[in-house]
């Protein structure tokens, strides 16, 4: 074999060996995975909730105003949470909710549950002392709903169904103010201590939603009927506003400040 020869060989070696080293490397192609930089936006926090101060003063309250979209004609159902500290200085006990001549929900002087409903029958007061008590110095949740066709009433507190009973059917009618912590077209039945998130609706409402309402589930779970709903997270200002949509915004009154739960 011949110098050039030699040499022809090497080269075409060479030459076969790049060609293998290329054909393999487009048959194995490796790829390094690249970990994504996209970062998914933060999620907005919860609201904050406050509560609503009462000390008891006669003109202590948060107007309501007359609620015109509510008929109540089926009755109603309501929920809120409280913090009762001590008695007011009337005979009467401690207003939690009062619609004037329609129907109010009260702490008696003995810290018991009462609610009351002016029958349309009667035009006049019912008062029903349920005999469920209300320990004070802790956050309680009550929720109560009437059927004005039957009369049947349920109340839940604290996630317990505790009171069931009937009273008349029928409410009587009034255009007439609402007021949350007092009694205040009358006489003055002003509530002491905290009050924190509220709800009213047009019409009865089920027993197991009742107790749901008292055991922590959300008010938004139960949209239909619901006319008034107060969560409670303004902190700040004179006006408790309404997040039903329905602009039954209240007006805080006399010496009610925000506090914390």
């Amino acid at each position: 074999m011949n110098i050039r020869t030699a040499v022809h060989k090497i080269l075409l070696s060479i030459a076969l060996g790049a060609l293998w080293t290329a054909a393999q490397a487009a048959t194995y192609t490796y790829r390094i995975p690249v970990p994504s930089l996209e970062v998914s936006p933060p999620a907005s926090p919860a609201a904050k909730q406050y509560a609503l101060a009462f000390y008891g003063a006669p003109t202590d309250a948060v107007a309501l105003g007359t609620l015109p979209n509510v008929s109540f004609s089926a009755g109603f159902s309501l929920t809120t949470d409280f913090y009762v500290t001590g008695m007011n200085s009337s005979s009467y006990g401690d207003m939690l909710f009062n619609k004037e001549n329609m129907f109010e929900l009260n702490i008696s002087p003995q810290y018991e549950l009462e609610y009351a409903i002016n029958c349309a029958s009667t035009a006049n007061w019912a008062w029903v002392l349920t005999g469920i008590t209300v320990s004070p110095n802790q956050w309680h949740s009550v929720a109560m709903t009437y059927a004005s066709t039957t009369g049947a009433v349920s109340l839940s507190m604290d996630g317990s169904m505790v009171y069931q009973g009937t009273d008349c059917s029928g409410m009587y009618p009034q255009n007439t103010s609402a007021t949350l912590g007092n009694r205040t077209q009358y006489w003055s039945q002003p509530f002491e201590g905290k009050i924190k998130r509220f709800a009213l609706w047009n019409g009865p409402i089920s027993d197991s939603a009742l107790t749901n309402l008292t055991a922590g589930t959300p008010v938004t779970n139960y949209t239909s009927g619901l006319e008034v709903y107060y969560p409670f997270t303004e902190g700040t200002g004179t006006v408790l506003n309404d997040q039903s949509g329905n602009g039954n915004n209240g007006a805080l009154q006399g010496s009610v400040t925000w506090t914390t739960p």
